[in-house]
């Protein structure tokens, strides 16, 4: 299914706006920057870093040691020097590191540890050692900057020679006797960097005899036909029992290779990293087949495969205090006049190249005009229920027939359509793997930058529909555990909804939520600390607010409205009794730094939250930074 992109046409349309409001965003961060006056009224000392962090010495005095000691209980190592380079691997309190380059700034090392593994890892003192001595380096000091021997200030763009680790296999299930073996699912675990153009074979063969790929369609993973489960696990599933290395009876083993599968290779070349290889698995009941392959989905229970097999498809549910247009495109069904509130379904591809915290759009450098759903997230169809009973009755069934009986509310913010919206939702449930029913809020945004001032308006007439609709899917949808994500703007309306639940009468009737997340709130911070932050703190289980010191948008915010934003971190972080105030600053790799909610390290501490319902103090990716009046947390690096 194709449709038309609107997108060059819209943006010719808003252009000369566009370049104003750009012009206005420039200068209201230039107002609001580092040298900005301080505002009228400050909530916390402005003496104290709001991040502490340590401040690297200058280079002309800095003796870069040749090996550094792992310090706190684990450690990102990572592509780049970077919060936003992928992570490809974990070190841990006691290792010993071999330093090979050092990024300009000093703030990353580029490490080898003693397993042989390359990236990149943070110097702050809170997390490595750097007066240890390796007395045996790791790896082959390079030619410093100036001539002498040590590790290379500079190259901060680049990734370590190959030496990644080598894949480890997990498990091997098979659904016949060897010979014959039908139906067969792999599973490994692959840390070091995987490439556009590189993949994986995966091969069995009889012992003793020469290393075969299974087929064709495995070899490359931009085909879809390997899953990628999250945490650097991959999963491939196929009836093996044509495969060229499958011939007779006896012992068959089986690995996993890094090949190279760009174009210009006339064939699958190896790049010299495998695995072990191991035993074909045991044999496994027929009946369990048919699971074993609908767990095979890149976005787990969240999606279906499509009719054709190419990509998957997310369900969601919606409520909507949209209008109606009449306009059949489903990314236009809905228009930016608020109406009656609705509820129905929509169904959204999620390609299998789907790469966590993006949603796949037509990239026009790549002269890609319509939308793919093969390639790109699209909203493929919208359904209306024809009553909020119909809509409840489906809801219920979805809940009732997941494992965790869960459900997510997610509310949207400024300058998103419902489109945007259900894009955006459909994203979430696949990166979270969400065994549960993702919901969809929807208010009247204009979907433009020129439409602030009326999404101003028109999130404040929602909220008594939003209230409604959460009362509804609270009380009746069967859900064990509800949690609601609100967005930017979005959380005005869900603040105030959530307030005005706690005004009923009977209190034994009020909905339970299992957790609030609050990212980049565009609140004012008066009106946070003098109304919203007691009442939701005391009255819901947890209340989590994700904040930045790099959100531009929240900087033009606080110029329009001259008070500082509660997902503004630059006046110091808002710290509460039952709220988990957590600095996202860096996660995000985008230049507006307000999407970070939808990041790669974000999705991951909202899966743990979701999976474990632990708090920032149990979750160990996040460590604690002391602050008068008590603690905040941050993203270890």
């Amino acid at each position: 299914m194709k449709k038309s992109n609107p997108i060059i046409a819209r943006s010719l349309a808003a252009s000369p706006f566009f370049i104003l409001m750009i012009g206005f965003l420039v200068y209201g961060i230039y107002l609001l920057g580092p040298n900005a006056p301080a505002a009228a009224a400050q909530q916390f000392p402005t003496e104290i870093d709001p991040t502490p962090t340590a401040t690297p010495p200058p280079v002309d005095n800095f003796v870069i040691p040749n090996g550094v000691e792992v310090v706190t209980p684990y450690l990102n190592l990572r592509t780049g020097p970077s919060m936003t380079a992928r992570i490809i691997g974990v070190v841990k309190a006691g290792d010993l590191l071999t330093i090979t380059k050092v990024s300009p700034n000093l703030n990353w090392i580029a490490v080898v540890t003693a397993d042989k593994r390359a990236g990149w890892v943070s110097s702050a003192p809170q997390y490595v050692n750097l007066n240890t001595i390796v007395d045996e380096p790791l790896a082959p000091p390079q030619v410093g900057a100036a001539g002498g021997v040590g590790p290379e200030i500079g190259d901060s763009q680049g990734i370590l020679p190959p030496l990644a680790p080598a894949p480890v296999l997990l498990e091997s299930a098979t659904s016949g006797p060897p010979g014959e073996f039908g139906v067969t699912q792999f599973e490994w675990r692959y840390d070091g960097p995987l490439p556009r153009d590189q993949g994986f074979e995966v091969r069995v063969w009889r012992e003793g005899q020469e290393q075969l790929g299974v087929h064709d369609a495995v070899l490359d993973n931009n085909s879809g036909q390997i899953k990628n489960l999250g945490n650097n696990t991959y999963q491939f599933t196929a009836d093996i029992s044509n495969a060229p290395g499958v011939k007779g009876d006896g012992p068959y083993l089986w690995t996993v290779a890094v090949v190279e599968t760009g174009q210009g290779y006339t064939g699958y070349e190896t790049t010299g990293i495998s695995a072990q290889p191991a035993p074909l698995g045991q044999e496994i009941s027929a009946s369990t087949t048919a699971a074993m392959l609908a767990s095979t989905t890149p976005c787990g229970p969240a999606a279906t495969a499509a009719p054709n097999g190419q990509y998957e498809i997310v369900k969601i549910f919606y409520g909507t205090d949209r209008n109606i247009t009449g306009n059949a495109d489903p990314g236009r069904y809905f228009g930016i006049k608020q109406g009656p509130l609705r509820f129905g379904t929509a169904d959204i591809s999620i390609p299998w190249s789907h790469q966590k915290g993006e949603i796949e759009r037509p990239d026009l450098w790549m002269f890609e005009w319509n939308e793919d759903p093969t390639k790109h997230v699209t909203l493929l169809s919208v359904n209306v229920q024809a009553s909020e009973n119909a809509f409840i009755d489906a809801l219920q069934a979805r809940i009732a027939a997941s494992l965790t009986k869960q459900a997510f509310v997610f509310i949207h913010g400024y300058n998103v359509t419902f489109e945007a919206a259900a894009q955006r939702t459909a994203q979430m449930a696949c990166d979270l793997k969400f065994d549960g029913a993702p919901i969809l809020y929807s208010w009247p945004s204009d979907g433009s930058i020129r439409g602030y001032w009326a999404d101003e308006t028109d999130v404040k007439k929602t909220v008594s529909n939003l209230e409604s609709f959460l009362e509804s899917v609270s009380r009746q949808s069967g859900a064990q555990s509800i949690f609601i994500i609100g967005h930017s703007m979005g959380n005005r309306a869900l603040a105030a909804a959530l307030v005005d639940m706690l005004n009923d009468d009977d209190a034994t009737n009020r909905p339970s939520f299992q957790e609030i997340i609050m990212a980049a709130a565009d609140i004012g911070q008066s009106e946070f600390i003098d109304t919203l932050a007691s009442p939701l703190a005391t009255n819901y289980k947890r209340v989590t607010l994700y904040a930045s010191t790099d959100d531009k948008a929240l900087r033009l915010s606080q110029l329009i409205h001259r008070q500082a934003r509660v997902g503004d971190f630059r006046d110091g972080p808002l710290i509460f009794d039952k709220i988990d105030s957590i600095d996202a600053t860096g996660v995000d790799p985008n230049w507006l730094g307000h999407g970070y909610y939808a990041a790669p390290s974000v999705i991951d501490d909202i899966v743990s939250l979701l999976r474990d319902g632990n708090g920032a103090s149990s979750r160990s990716h996040l460590s604690g930074v002391d602050f008068p009046p008590g603690r905040y947390w941050v993203f270890v690096p």
